[in-house]
């Protein structure tokens, strides 16, 4: 296993924490104390995640991921921003996906929950869904499941066909939106993909458009364009993962072309 990793966080302990861990992974760590020496680092060398805390005095985790992105926009590559913070609102995730990081780990950090994280770097670059979100989705089907067995009806595939069907429509809203430049119908087609993709369980989707959500509202829709390939990616790893879901994908995505 290879990869550089940056750690951003003021407390020094929290920093020897972290970066033992990282180093027990097998991969290549540095650390800093502050958002603008984090800049600077960053400016200066490529590094495939930086792990930053949210609640540092002055220069703040949020701001730093703002002005990071401001940053690569010269060209550089893509750095995947994985937020640190002691809260866990979902609010708190939002703001931390809204500033245009990628992840969220709470405090204390755990090492499967951090390797977890660091992996989905090694895979595709896209929004992947960490061991208890993907426990989650599994809960919710089998509910599902128990449900429609209960009440006679196929309610699982129901479902299924529904978020599909829906997905890949607002999926092409979205885009077409976007091109268009439409924040309204943005942020409406935003808004009905975070809430069937809650409904599944599929969490980190849902918090991930309802910060595209929240950017288009604010009029931001040029913070949404880079975002919108990895939601898009994201929804399709969830499509996949259901009952049927790769071969109704097809259909929903042969028909949305035509």
């Amino acid at each position: 296993m290879s990869g550089r990793v940056l750690i951003v966080d003021d407390d020094p302990v929290n920093r020897l924490v972290a970066a033992a861990q990282i180093q027990e992974l097998g991969y290549s760590v540095d650390a800093v104390d502050s958002g603008e020496t984090a800049l600077d680092a960053l400016a200066r060398e490529p590094y495939d995640t930086v792990l930053l805390d949210c609640e540092m005095p002055g220069l703040d985790g949020y701001e730093t991921c703002r002005r990071l992105r401001l940053q690569e926009g010269d060209g550089r590559r893509r750095a995947r921003v994985i937020a640190l913070t002691a809260h866990a609102a979902a609010e708190d995730r939002e703001r931390c996906l809204a500033a245009g990081m990628d992840g969220y780990l709470h405090k204390p950090v755990r090492s499967e929950e951090l390797a977890a994280e660091l992996e989905c770097r090694a895979a595709d670059g896209g929004l992947q869904p960490t061991p208890a979100e993907a426990g989650a989705l599994r809960e919710r089907l089998d509910a599902l499941a128990r449900l429609g067995a209960a009440t006679g009806e196929d309610l699982l595939g129901q479902v299924v066909e529904s978020f599909l069907r829906q997905g890949a429509r607002d999926l092409a809203i979205l885009r077409e939106s976007l091109a268009r430049g439409d924040g309204a119908a943005f942020a409406a087609a935003a808004h009905s993909l975070a809430g069937s993709s809650g409904i599944l369980g599929a969490t980190g989707l849902s918090v991930s458009c309802a910060g595209l959500e929240e950017l288009a509202r604010r009029g931001d829709l040029a913070a949404c364009g880079p975002r919108l390939d990895p939601v898009e990616q994201a929804w399709r790893g969830v499509a996949e993962r259901l009952p049927g879901g790769t071969a109704q994908l097809r259909v929903e995505t042969t028909h949305n072309k035509c």
